[in-house]
């Protein structure tokens, strides 16, 4: 898009950027919610958003609008979506109805609304230039990877205080280690193509690995629910104990009320 906008004109960015969002929000809206929170085309509304605050401000990407007026916009607009975006971190899980219903599109503005500010105010730039937040900004992808496999690993038996403090200990580590041992080193072009190939080859086995061992079920989470209750006593019935001398058969069995 970047090559042909660049032949015809920036409108035919704006028009697929517009275009591709209109089809994520309608493919949200009309999908389930667990389907429309892990498919890429109900959430892809995110990157198009983002993309699109990009191609905005193309010629002072790391500055932002000069004039006072736009600036006092952003800080309500990263205001408002700071604290939209605290609210929903808090409150929200993936079955929530609204979140495809318009919420992924509003998340998203909130979330470039904080990118704005981050990158226009000065007090904003001072804060998220402290040490602790460039170092998790600086390893918050490896961050975003490595967590979610380990909530799943862990289960929804764990007490949530435990799973929370693993998965934020493990979380970190491995995101320092990565970030270390990977990113930097992809990044500095420090490695060989024989070794990128290596470590590729162990990428794709690890993944086919993952799936194969998985084995998701084809029966859906309520189905599963269901049976498991099928398999607890109710404890309103209970069986009164055999009184002595009595036979099995005059066991009487009374509901508790």
């Amino acid at each position: 898009l970047l090559v042909l906008a660049a032949r015809r004109g920036r409108w035919v960015l704006w028009a697929a950027i517009g275009s591709l969002s209109v089809v994520s929000i309608v493919v949200a809206w009309t999908s389930t919610p667990e389907a429309a929170y892990l498919r890429t085309d109900s959430r892809m509304i995110g990157l198009l958003i983002g993309a699109a605050l990009g191609c905005a401000w193309d010629r002072h990407p790391l500055s932002g609008p000069k004039g006072l007026g736009a600036r006092r916009a952003i800080g309500v607009w990263g205001i408002a979506g700071s604290l939209l975006l605290t609210g929903v971190a808090l409150t929200a899980s993936p079955s929530s109805p609204w979140l495809h219903h318009g919420g992924f599109t509003v998340i998203a503005l909130s979330a470039c609304g904080v990118v704005a500010a981050c990158v226009t105010l000065p007090g904003v730039k001072r804060l998220f230039a402290l040490p602790v937040l460039v170092w998790l900004g600086e390893r918050s992808y490896a961050i975003y990877l490595i967590h979610w496999p380990i909530i799943v690993g862990l289960g929804p038996t764990m007490p949530t205080l435990w799973r929370d403090a693993i998965v934020v200990v493990v979380s970190l580590v491995g995101a320092a280690l990565a970030h270390r041992r990977l990113e930097r080193p992809l990044i500095a072009g420090a490695w060989s193509p024989a070794r990128l190939s290596v470590v590729g080859v162990l990428v794709v086995a690890l993944t086919a690995g993952s799936l194969a061992w998985a084995q998701p079920s084809e029966r859906t989470p309520e189905e599963r629910v269901g049976d498991t209750l099928g398999r607890v006593a109710d404890p309103v019935r209970v069986t009164q104990p055999t009184a002595k001398g009595a036979s099995p058969s005059s066991t009487t069995t009374t509901t508790c009320v």
